[in-house]
């Protein structure tokens, strides 16, 4: 068999909805479009991430509030149980589960602290409601090339009481500098289209008010851990002594960025106003290169690889396809069989 028959045979198109973060894949590089978003193909192992569990936890006790903590507590109870079963089964190969097991309830801890200090330092206004909330939401675009269907998720939606003013809001977690997310945000693809969204959902359900901006809670994620048998026991005040420990991290780390002048805010909260039509020149060209992409047969040869290499390395990780890209076609089907599986599920933009 040939290897462009495997790939037919064994791969299809599945052309799901375009999210934000598709987008910002095919825009970049377009071969991590096919293999991500037409194949819908996922690493079979994905190693933990510790950055990346701590966001996700940030996020699900912005979602419950200060109330909801212990809820979150035993979530995580109940996914490390679940972990431990599998592994008691016999379900982890690699040692990957036994390293999520060991490395959720660190990452919950590191989470908790971050949230109880966020709160503090910003505690809710009165006057701002939050009107909608961890919502996925679909709208079809019109381009050039006729209709694109496109599916994100929102994190939140607040609306000022005081003036009408409709500020959509995410939380972000980040162990680099804020400079690196803020630079040219206002212009990427996850904050137009989640704009797009959210005008849709403001038509939808029939909500008065313009919408402002974003507003950006950004959060560094600190280097320390609760230590409650040491640094942090019982008798030095537990996790509250932890978290007066993550504080005068956040202090050290103020400091030091300022001393080399970089930007020396390791958390806030900040607005970023719109300023350019919803669908502008530019997002209308990114729009229809992308929808090109989405009616294109899923050939390898009509998708280029970075050429800039930007996205092999994209937040100092190495992209997982890459040993895909860097091997000829001919190689595929083992290293697909080996490496990778299908998910046809379709998560957050």
């Amino acid at each position: 068999m040939t290897t462009k028959q495997w790939l037919l045979d064994n791969l299809k198109d599945y052309r799901k909805p375009v999210s934000a973060s598709a987008m910002a894949d095919g825009l970049g590089c377009e071969m991590k479009y096919l293999l991500r978003s037409k194949w819908r193909l996922r690493p079979r192992v994905s190693p933990f991430s510790k950055g990346a569990s701590t966001g996700k936890y940030v996020h699900r006790l912005d979602e419950v509030g200060p109330d909801g903590v212990d809820t979150v507590r035993e979530e995580v109870i109940r996914e490390h149980g679940k972990l431990l079963k599998e592994i008691r089964e016999g379900g982890d190969l690699t040692g990957s589960l036994l390293i999520k097991a060991k490395g959720i309830g660190e990452t919950l801890d590191k989470a908790i602290a971050i949230a109880k200090i966020y709160w503090e330092k910003f505690p809710p206004k009165d006057y701002i409601k939050t009107i909608c909330r961890e919502e996925t939401l679909e709208e079809t675009i019109t381009t050039e090339l006729g209709e694109l269907p496109t599916l994100n998720r929102l994190d939140r939606i607040d609306i000022d009481t005081r003036n009408g003013g409709v500020w959509l809001r995410d939380t972000k977690t980040t162990s680099q500098g804020f400079d690196s997310v803020l630079t040219g945000y206002l212009w990427c693809a996850q904050c137009r289209m989640y704009r797009v969204a959210a005008t849709s959902w403001l038509k939808r359900s029939e909500t008065e008010g313009a919408i402002r901006g974003f507003i950006l809670d950004m959060i560094a994620v600190p280097g320390i851990k609760y230590c409650p048998n040491t640094k942090d026991a019982e008798t030095k005040g537990g996790f509250n002594h932890y978290i007066q420990r993550v504080k005068e991290w956040y202090q050290t780390a103020e400091t030091k960025a300022k001393a080399m002048g970089q930007s020396p805010e390791t958390m806030t909260s900040m607005a970023i106003q719109f300023n350019e039509p919803l669908l502008n020149r530019e997002f209308l060209q990114g729009l229809t290169r992308i929808h090109k992409m989405w009616l294109e047969d899923p050939v390898p040869e009509k998708f280029s690889r970075d050429l800039t290499r930007a996205h092999c390395f994209k937040y100092r990780k190495k992209c997982p396809y890459f040993d895909l890209c860097n091997s000829d076609v001919s190689a595929w089907p083992s290293l697909i069989e080996q490496s990778y599986e299908i998910r046809e599920d379709q998560k957050k933009g």
